[in-house]
């Protein structure tokens, strides 16, 4: 990676190193779930101690998505703990002091997707237990310290959620250049948090309910250019992830599966080589034991998008099917 990087500048170097952190990343999930064995270069303390030497050089030790890019590496190693120090340690180098609604700098930017990999961390690991996750985010909504939820924190951390997300869909969306597409992203991030913050506070029906009022302005204001193409399949995939997960703490009636069918129709026909919305169907023909779409209702919809993955994935599922 070293003799990569040396050749690159700015957002193009930081993009390469993203790149390699989520690739290690991925070899330590593999390794993890038995489909992969790693060799020397791999091993856990070998890989800590590569990281850790390359964080200490002047040009990165300063870097907050680095060091994030590092914690999610001890995720999958097994370190929670660790994990959670490191972006801790990240969120201390930050000085991100308000949130601007347009022009908005890269410390806020780090901020807001270091809060909310905190959340995604504390959702994971203590999934019954949501008074953590609801702290973190009005800590960063209201940008200090929360000592206890009380209705009152929660109130002013929807007001400020609720301020900067219409200042924000407000102004023009900026198009997103793809050497930008590794590094952090202040208005998903910042929906991200928000549509969290109001599944946890209020429920699935109002987390939901924001997320389409989202994706409904910006397919207005896109207006057939596909300008913000990028915010609207991040905005459906965020949909589809509370949806599964209503499904798996709840259990939810019977008419949500309706709610997700939809949703992830819309999706898959709007972006039908997503492999997050292809795998979350998979999955939800798995959760709804047969309660969801007929197969060849999926199958129709995946083959009219004549799309390579969305191609495979139903050839795949079909055999499977004829399996059973």
């Amino acid at each position: 990676m070293g003799r990569c990087t040396d050749c690159l500048t700015g957002d193009d170097r930081i993009a390469v190193i993203i790149w390699s952190f989520r690739f290690k990343r991925l070899l330590a999930l593999l390794a993890k779930l038995g489909c992969w064995k790693m060799d020397e270069r791999f091993k856990k303390h070998h890989l800590k101690k590569t990281i850790k030497d390359f964080l200490k050089k002047e040009e990165n030790r300063q870097n907050e998505v680095f060091y994030l890019e590092y914690a999610l590496i001890e995720y999958e190693l097994g370190n929670v703990d660790s994990c959670t120090n490191i972006i801790n340690v990240a969120l201390g180098m930050n000085d991100s002091q308000e949130f601007k609604l347009e022009n908005w700098d890269e410390a806020q930017t780090n901020r807001c997707c270091l809060y909310k990999n905190l959340v995604h961390l504390s959702l994971q690991s203590r999934p019954d237990d949501p008074n953590e996750a609801l702290k973190l985010l009005c800590e960063m909504a209201l940008r200090q310290k929360v000592s206890q939820v009380t209705e009152s924190v929660l109130q002013r951390a929807e007001v400020e959620f609720d301020r900067v997300s219409a200042g924000v869909l407000g102004n023009k969306m900026k198009t997103l250049q793809p050497v930008r597409h590794f590094q952090p992203e202040f208005f998903t991030d910042w929906v991200t948090c928000q549509a969290w913050f109001l599944y946890l506070h209020e429920g699935s029906t109002a987390c939901q309910n924001f997320l389409a009022r989202v994706l409904s302005k910006l397919e207005e204001t896109d207006r057939s250019k596909g300008e913000n193409l990028w915010y609207q399949e991040v905005v459906q995939e965020l949909q589809v992830a509370v949806l599964l997960k209503n499904y798996k703490d709840r259990r939810p009636a019977a008419g949500m599966y309706q709610v997700l069918d939809q949703v992830l129709s819309n999706g898959i026909r709007k972006f039908p080589n997503n492999l997050f919305l292809l795998a979350a169907l998979a999955k939800e023909q798995t959760l709804t034991c047969s309660m969801g779409p007929r197969w060849w209702t999926v199958q129709k919809l995946l083959l009219q998008s004549e799309r390579a993955f969305a191609a495979v994935f139903a050839d795949v599922n079909t055999r499977r099917t004829a399996i059973w």
